[in-house]
């Protein structure tokens, strides 16, 4: 089972270490690495925009993350989903 709850502050480091993740990244659009400083400024604008919703899962009894989404509502017209996968890099 999977449990999904809203990222927050505390996310920011280990979001930052999946999204540069070899694997992560040549699934990506951008395979480049992310510093930490875009990375930070990416992710407090995310966790502030209202238009967006910012969501991470964990499989139960376990704090191993599986996904990161965000669902964004641009306009008020279309709504865009970005997901990403991620495998533990601890």
């Amino acid at each position: 089972m999977i449990v999904i709850r809203n990222v927050t502050l505390e996310d920011i480091y280990d979001i930052w270490l999946w999204r540069n993740d070899p694997v992560t990244r040549s699934m990506s659009i951008s395979q480049n690495e992310v510093t930490f400083e875009e990375h930070e400024k990416w992710f407090k604008e995310s966790l502030l925009n209202k238009n967006r919703i910012f969501f991470i899962g964990y499989e139960v009894g376990s704090n191993r993350p599986l996904q990161e989404f965000a669902v964004e509502d641009k306009w008020q017209e279309e709504t865009e989903q970005r997901t990403g996968v991620y495998k533990q890099v601890h």
